[in-house]
């Protein structure tokens, strides 16, 4: 079985001399940029870095001191976009951390904090009405609960519980799509001129019904892909990932023409022109950052299947790993060893 390790010395040499760079969760090589490897953070560190995402320097100071590496994962970088998305609750999407391992809980929390502002959510779509937007994302809650649960279970009743629980998500993962299509937001669709031109697509897009069923699907796409690497299917999980970054690349990136879409014309005060600047700046911003999300993230699957990785063992080790630490994972057979670490 092929394990984690601690972050090698050639690797953080490589990096601070300009031989390799970090984009996003890869390594790679600065002269034929093929990817040299994984970082994968442990439980506690994606939890600690999530955490930070609620004040400027957050986690800085809550893993600075521990973490080797941890520069690595240019996490100043990381929490200014996850600051950027949170005001439209899509943070737990775009946290770029390997596979996000824990990300059943992570999840959990950012859509109970969604939960915390149901009355405006039900508000809203009582105007639309789309009642079932309310059970809908419960359902989506209670998935992920009974899929942090399937840990709690002897190890002969995990399996059963994750088929289970990762059927049910496949299933909300594709009325997702649905629905979305039904409003006006078509991601099963070749991307074309007409992504940064069609002014009512956009329009329909800034809506609070749509923003909130993005964010539920890329929720869920993250959480399954989780259950399969808990199920040893690495393999499907990349295809997952493959088939999100080509929804992603479907949506607009231009922030600018967005605004202007959504004033579309009308005389707005200079506090409401602001809000509408910050939420076209912080739905772009976050499609951006998930594509790239996705596409590392497939790479990573494809990775793990490749080398053979026992993914189940993988997950728990990241899981149940005692300290805020980053680890590595060699891509195929790279130049670091557990012999550099």
């Amino acid at each position: 079985m092929i394990e984690l390790m601690t972050v090698p010395a050639k690797l953080l040499a490589d990096v601070v001399s300009g031989g390799a760079y970090v984009s996003g969760a890869l390594v790679k090589d600065a002269a034929t940029h093929q990817i040299l490897a994984h970082l994968q953070p442990t439980s506690l560190l994606s939890h600690a870095i999530s955490m930070g995402a609620s004040g400027p320097f957050g986690a800085l100071g809550a893993v600075g001191d521990v973490v080797q590496g941890a520069q690595l994962l240019q996490i100043k970088q990381m929490l200014e976009t996850l600051q950027t998305v949170a005001s439209i609750g899509a943070a737990a999407a775009v946290l770029n951390l390997g596979v996000s391992v824990g990300g059943f809980a992570m999840v959990l929390s950012a859509l109970k904090k969604v939960d915390s502002k149901l009355d405006a959510i039900q508000s809203a779509v009582h105007n639309l009405h789309r009642k079932a937007d309310t059970g809908f994302f419960a359902d989506i809650i209670t998935v992920l609960r009974r899929a942090e649960g399937g840990f709690l279970l002897a190890q002969a009743d995990r399996h059963h519980r994750w088929l289970a629980t990762e059927d049910r998500i496949d299933t909300l993962i594709e009325h997702s799509v649905q629905r979305l299509a039904m409003i006006g937001v078509t991601l099963e669709r070749t991307p074309g001129p007409d992504v940064t031109t069609n002014r009512s697509a956009w329009l329909q897009l800034a809506a609070p019904e749509p923003l909130h069923l993005l964010s539920g699907l890329f929720n869920l796409v993250g959480a399954r892909t989780e259950v399969l690497l808990c199920l040893q299917r690495p393999a499907e999980a990349a295809q997952l990932s493959r088939r999100s970054a080509a929804w992603l690349a479907t949506l607009p990136t231009d922030a600018k023409a967005l605004a202007i879409a959504r004033v579309a014309g009308r005389a707005l005060s200079s506090q409401q022109l602001g809000q509408v600047v910050l939420q076209a700046r912080a739905l772009t911003t976050w499609v951006t950052a998930s594509g790239g999300v996705a596409s590392e993230r497939a790479n990573l699957f494809q990775s793990l299947h490749d080398q053979g990785v026992d993914t189940p063992a993988y997950v728990q080790q990241v899981r149940d790993h005692p300290e805020k630490v980053l680890l590595v994972l060699p891509h195929r057979s790279g130049p670091y060893t557990s012999a550099d670490a």
